[in-house]
């Protein structure tokens, strides 16, 4: 079992082993063996400690990881949306920070590439992945394709 603490923002912290931390009256969490991790010097009773199945802290972290994803879209969408560029849209701040998110972000962007093509979403797909799965495509429609098989192939579709 792993332990979820949510905080008042809804903002989660995992912890695999509830050994791993101690509450620091004075400044909220900061981690037994020493190594400092405060978070935004909050008062413990900022945190409410939950102990959840496993199966539903996936569900409560992907939500969250949904949910972040999903405003960086919209931010980066409606930022980038007069430019006609790609290089300038894959400089986006936004876009970087969906980079960022690593390979949990690779299921949601196959999705918004699935629900919404856009070749804005190849770059980021490659980055992440470390594969160019629309090597061979021949058109945009088939890169899309390429990349959509590609994400059934590995389960993130």
């Amino acid at each position: 079992m792993k332990v979820l603490y949510k905080t008042k923002e809804e903002r989660f912290i995992e912890f695999d082993n509830p050994q791993e931390f101690c509450v620091d009256a004075n400044f909220g969490f900061t981690q037994s063996w020493g190594r400092e991790a405060k978070f935004r010097r909050q008062k413990p009773e900022a945190f409410i400690a939950i102990a959840l199945p496993e199966k539903q802290i996936e569900q409560k972290v992907k939500a969250n990881i949904k949910q972040e994803f999903d405003a960086l879209v919209q931010t980066w969408k409606r930022a980038t949306s007069r430019f006609s560029i790609i290089t300038q849209k894959i400089i986006h701040p936004a876009y970087l920070r969906i980079i960022g998110m690593g390979e949990k972000a690779l299921p949601l962007i196959l999705r918004e590439l699935q629900q919404n093509p856009s070749i804005g979403w190849f770059t980021a797909l490659e980055a992440i992945s470390g594969e160019n799965a629309a090597l061979e495509a021949e058109s945009i429609d088939q890169a899309i394709s390429d990349w959509l098989d590609w994400g059934e192939e590995r389960h993130y579709l």
